[in-house]
């Protein structure tokens, strides 16, 4: 795969991966560590609440979730599982 590749005209492709502490990286980072993950507050909240198990067609064993967004497939893959509480009211 390749970061932002447009299988049709219509769409592009992006690849995370989800770490056991619940931060989200690019999954090609190199470097994966509090500074290169995602923080943005509305980015994270979008993408996890459009997260679902993947069954696009593509890339289902390597990547078994996918978060859509409009013309995007966000493929995540992940240790264990993709949600990690992180505090509960």
């Amino acid at each position: 795969y390749r970061q932002g590749q447009r299988p049709d005209a219509r769409s592009r492709e992006y690849f995370y991966y989800i770490d056991h502490r619940g931060q989200l990286f690019l999954d090609d980072a190199k470097v994966k560590n509090f500074i290169t993950c995602f923080k943005d507050p509305t980015f994270l909240s979008m993408f996890f609440r459009h997260l679902e198990r993947n069954r696009s067609g593509r890339y289902e064993r390597e990547f078994p979730f996918v978060s859509r967004c409009g013309r995007e497939r966000n493929f995540l893959r992940c240790d264990d599982v993709p949600v990690v509480f992180t505090h509960l009211r």
